[in-house]
């Protein structure tokens, strides 16, 4: 995997995870776990704990991962990160190449769907998504 994309990879996967992996409430973590499926927690702890030593080697790295626990929404603040874990993927392959592994197992552990609509019906799958059918019937999945 490119260390471009890992590095996006990586920044969307701890985002949600960052306010409880750096706090240690592992009960949290698993909370923020729920949406990328079974074992995700256990992923995000590992991964994790592969990153924070290189993350506390710089000042950078570390201030970037404090800003987006204080405030996950902040896409500012996720791009900072993304850029301190791109230099720190890329000046470690085996990092890398360990890090990639994980979030590829982190992204088969998320929900798939799949529908069939025959005639003139409509499928809603999926967290917040909304389907209008004949008439104009909204249903929320």
């Amino acid at each position: 995997m490119e260390v471009k994309i890992l590095a996006e990879a990586l920044t969307i996967l701890l985002t949600p995870a960052l306010p409880f992996l750096v706090s240690g409430g592992g009960e949290l973590v698993k909370e923020a776990g729920k949406s990328l499926g079974e074992n995700a927690s256990e992923i995000l702890k590992s991964l994790w704990a592969k990153l924070r030593p290189k993350v506390e080697e710089k000042p950078a790295a570390t201030e970037a991962v404090e800003d987006v626990a204080k405030a996950p929404e902040d896409a500012d603040a996720q791009g900072a990160l993304r850029i301190q874990l791109r230099k720190i993927l890329e000046s470690d392959p085996d990092l890398a190449a360990e890090i990639a592994k994980l979030v590829e197992q982190a992204q088969s552990t998320k929900a798939t769907y799949h529908a069939e609509v025959h005639g003139s019906g409509a499928v809603a799958q999926g967290k917040g998504s909304v389907a209008a059918g004949e008439g104009g019937i909204a249903a929320g999945g």
